[in-house]
């Protein structure tokens, strides 16, 4: 073992507790060794536990309002509850797709880019950042009658469906779907 004073450089192969040449407690060198091993261990798993929590999302609630007049527009207003996990500071999505009720729920076509998702069908969406790690949400999101009557025309159904999904953005990473509604909701497309 070699010995730890700085300014001796014997190399002990004996064994002993203390270094022949400057008489210096190899015991501590020992101790100083376990000292970094737990430093170490203790910096692996704060980081650990720091960048790898697990992202998820509860949707608590989902609540359709019909007949609602918003600036000048009559549509149906929807408040979503939910419950954020692991997200402080992580952009996320709140997105309500809209569907015909038809067997198989086809999503319906938009046509106007202000109520486009990314897949080019019917949705309206807003974007969150949680300022803390567990954070509730209570939003409102808004979807014209017209707009709905645009996209469901040609179905002899006046009644659209409409789910909602929930999205976290992770810097460097895939989008994640962290939680959606489960069923389809069904609404009135205002005919």
């Amino acid at each position: 073992m070699k010995c730890a004073n700085p300014n001796c450089h014997y190399d002990n192969n004996k064994g002993n507790f203390f270094c022949y040449n400057c008489g210096y407690p190899l015991w501590k060198t020992i101790i100083l060794a376990i000292l970094f091993c737990v430093i170490a261990i203790a910096a692996i798993y704060f980081y650990n536990t720091q960048h790898y929590k697990v992202i998820s999302a509860t949707i608590q609630r989902v609540f359709p309002e019909e007949d609602v007049y918003q600036d000048g527009q009559k549509g149906i207003k929807i408040r979503i509850k939910f419950i954020t996990n692991n997200m402080k500071n992580i952009s996320g999505e709140c997105c309500v797709a809209f569907c015909n009720t038809a067997p198989g729920n086809t999503a319906l076509k938009s046509y106007n880019d202000l109520y486009t998702l990314i897949d080019g069908n019917l949705g309206v969406w807003e974007e969150f950042v949680p300022n803390y790690e567990d954070t509730e949400f209570e939003m409102e999101l808004f979807m014209p009658y017209s707009e709905l009557q645009k996209s469901n025309e040609g179905n002899n159904i006046s009644l659209v469906g409409f789910k909602v999904y929930l999205w976290a953005f992770p810097p460097s990473e895939e989008p994640q779907l962290l939680a959606d509604n489960g069923a389809v909701c069904i609404v009135s497309d205002g005919n």
